[in-house]
């Protein structure tokens, strides 16, 4: 039985894990953004990234793939950080920004069109 127990281990090593970190590595390079915050995209890569053994260099790449044409042209103009977490707080507060600006510009178009608009401010990242 220990011995069977030991194959078992070896077989899922080779055959499992493999597979399983490809599916991962494979669903963040299609990971994108979209409309929703990146927050949602930073928390899918630490989880996924982390469980197939990405370094941050790796992560921070993926973050920068998924995130949306919007959130890179912010980006650009900023100095990238050399760290995975800086680079996340980077993203979280120009997503924040730009949400921001967003709700700006939908209020005062609302405002235009003589409708009332509430302004709701987004929150800041934790």
């Amino acid at each position: 039985l220990n011995e069977w127990d030991s194959f078992l281990e070896a077989f899922k090593r080779m055959f499992e894990e493999p597979r399983s970190t490809q599916s991962k590595i494979d669903a963040l390079c299609d990971l994108r953004q979209g409309t929703r915050p990146v927050a949602d995209v930073i928390l899918e890569i630490e989880s996924l990234g982390m469980s197939a053994g990405l370094d941050g260099n790796t992560m921070s790449a993926l973050l920068y793939r998924a995130t949306s044409d919007e959130l890179k042209d912010a980006l650009a103009t900023q100095v990238r950080p050399s760290t995975f977490v800086d680079f996340c707080s980077q993203c979280l507060h120009m997503d924040a920004m730009l949400r921001q600006r967003r709700l700006e510009r939908h209020n005062n178009a609302s405002q235009r069109n003589g409708t009332q608009a509430v302004v709701q401010p987004v929150a800041p990242p934790p």
